[in-house]
């Protein structure tokens, strides 16, 4: 593993094959657990590399953190603590929510600590939590589905143990607040991967249309979507150039599936809400891409007809 201090386990079998055979590696874990199941042929002199998620990624930043310190020569005698209030008998009533603590030693205290004792902790690293806002703009522009999936979740509720079936539920919920017909939409999870989600482009195009008309959302929301030419899913499309208006839309892929939605202005200065969504594409994304791209272009140069005066009746009018 790189780092070396992530808490996972491997197991399976991978051969070493001969130089210049193909190579392959089939990397899986399950959300929740620590093994790594991996198979697969790697070609002697070749190196393949895969990533995975871990699954406590909040724990496990400590871990890498305080790993990368001892490797840097760092005397580190700390825990990693998480928790949504300081423990009991905590003389410093820090919150132990992204924080790192260390019980005093002579080491520590050498190095500039002078607050910590051995029996007193006191807080030494503190990352500041990005802003929802912050959040939701990096899992639109990067298609982040681990990240969509916890985000589902805190629609729940309950205080602890939230739950995807009940975030579920109260997304339907606002869902149909939003004048959506339950028939349109039937989502599964919070990212959109299974492919028993079911959506209809009228569903996205109501959605989208209360987002920004919404008194506290309706400015922010819309540019929070990618736009071409800006890093994320729609670098390279739409020949990577930002157009001025911009376009703020979001991406889905799927094996033959695809889909573009968000919002486009035309010829007129009008915003305009749009939902592309095809499927059974047997050639993949080399069709339907160019096809999503002429109709957002074309919606781009619409400019509403101008209609001269009527021109006058001859006689008693019909």
């Amino acid at each position: 593993f790189d780092p070396p201090d992530a808490p996972l386990t491997l197991s399976g079998v991978v051969s070493v094959g001969s130089r210049g055979e193909p190579s392959w590696l089939t990397v899986a874990r399950d959300l929740c657990g620590r093994p790594v199941p991996v198979r697969g042929v790697v070609a002697r002199g070749q190196t393949l590399r895969r990533t995975v998620s871990v699954p406590d990624p909040d724990s496990t930043a400590g871990l890498l953190l305080l790993g990368a310190m001892r490797r840097a020569g760092i005397a580190v005698k700390a825990a990693v603590r998480l928790a949504g209030r300081g423990a009991e008998g905590d003389p410093t009533g820090l919150p132990a929510v992204g924080r790192i603590s260390a019980p005093g030693d002579s080491a520590v205290r050498s190095a500039g600590w002078p607050l910590v004792t051995a029996k007193r902790r006191t807080e030494v690293l503190a990352l500041p939590t990005p802003t929802v806002g912050q959040i939701v703009a990096a899992v639109l522009s990067y298609s982040l589905n681990t990240e969509t999936e916890a985000l589902l979740r805190w629609l729940d509720p309950a205080p602890s143990g939230k739950s995807a079936e009940r975030a579920l539920a109260v997304l339907e919920q606002r869902l149909a607040q939003a004048g959506i017909d339950t028939l349109d939409v039937s989502p599964v999870d919070g990212s959109g991967l299974s492919p028993q989600d079911l959506v209809t482009p009228r569903a996205l195009v109501r959605w989208l249309t209360v987002m920004a008309q919404d008194s506290t959302l309706g400015v922010s929301f819309p540019s929070l979507l990618p736009t071409p030419g800006a890093r994320g899913t729609l670098e390279h499309r739409f020949n990577g150039d930002e157009p001025d208006p911009p376009l703020h839309a979001k991406s889905g892929t799927l094996t033959n599936v695809s889909a573009l939605s968000g919002y486009v202005y035309t010829g007129d200065g009008d915003r305009t809400v749009f939902a592309i969504l095809s499927n059974g594409n047997g050639d993949g994304l080399t069709r339907t891409r160019p096809l999503e791209e002429a109709l957002v272009d074309r919606l781009s140069r619409f400019r509403r007809p101008v209609y001269g005066p009527p021109a006058p009746t001859v006689g008693i009018p019909r």
